[in-house]
């Protein structure tokens, strides 16, 4: 159950950052936007009241597929290509995290 919760929040950060947190471009016209992605997060946070998951395995796997295979560099994901986050989100974690002094 927790699983889906995860998923979806983990696409919503690649999401907002190769879109803006608050954008409403969608790569396609069959997956969601960035603002839609947080409204299924919040449905996916009640699904263990509600019982209802707001996407399924196969709505999660279209929206990563839309993304293609590269992630932001702060997601650190060895199955996909990184490239550096030009967004305030990759700016922090790489300084917070990377920075030598």
């Amino acid at each position: 159950e927790s699983d889906y919760l995860v998923r979806l929040s983990n696409l919503h950060l690649a999401y907002a950052d190769r879109y803006g947190v608050d954008s409403n471009e969608r790569p396609n016209t069959d997956v969601l936007s960035t603002i839609e992605l947080a409204g299924a997060i919040s449905l996916e946070v009640d699904s263990g009241k509600t019982g209802q998951h707001p996407l399924d395995d196969n709505k999660i796997l279209q929206q990563k597929k839309a993304l293609g295979d590269e992630r932001p560099d702060f997601m650190e994901n060895v199955n996909m290509k990184s490239y550096p986050s030009k967004k305030i989100l990759g700016k922090y974690t790489f300084q917070k995290y990377f920075r030598t002094e």
